[in-house]
């Protein structure tokens, strides 16, 4: 594969999702892309097909309205695919902070429905795995998992 086969092959499928500098290089690997990706990297960026602030946008407003990520599981996920801390923190402190703890509650809830454990220590702690698992901050969870459970 060249450069303008990889190139039009990238810019089509940025066109199509929002992608990150680490996905296409991931994806030219993929394809055994044996040049320099600096230039398609740069190519991509000058024309706007990966921008790191509207991937950000997309992907912690996607993460927490369809996949029920929490505020930390999206940040170390972000930050593994190398956006910058600061950029993140701003997206997630811009999603309302009432519809998202309405989304932990409503997520909690499901999974307490969903657990047939009948010793409420146990059942707590399953509650707390899924809640750390996918991500939700402390603050948030021990007081709503509390007053289900009833245990302090």
């Amino acid at each position: 594969m060249n450069y303008k086969e990889a190139l039009s092959r990238l810019q089509d499928l940025c066109s199509k999702s929002e992608r990150c500098e680490k996905d296409i290089l991931d994806k030219l690997r993929a394809w055994n892309f044996q040049g320099d990706a600096r230039p398609i990297i740069d190519s991509l960026k000058q024309d706007k097909f990966i921008d790191e602030e509207r991937y950000t946008r997309a992907f912690v407003n996607d993460k927490i309205k369809f996949s029920a990520w929490g505020k930390n599981k999206i940040l170390f996920t972000l930050k593994s695919k190398g956006i910058k801390e600061a950029i993140v923190k701003s997206y997630l402190g811009d999603y309302p902070i009432e519809d998202y703890i309405k989304r932990v509650e409503h997520e909690i809830i499901k999974k307490n429905r969903d657990i047939r454990e009948e010793n409420p220590y146990k059942r707590k702690q399953k509650l707390l795995a899924f809640a750390f698992q996918r991500g939700y901050e402390n603050e948030i969870v021990y007081d709503f998992i509390d007053s289900i459970t009833g245990i302090e």
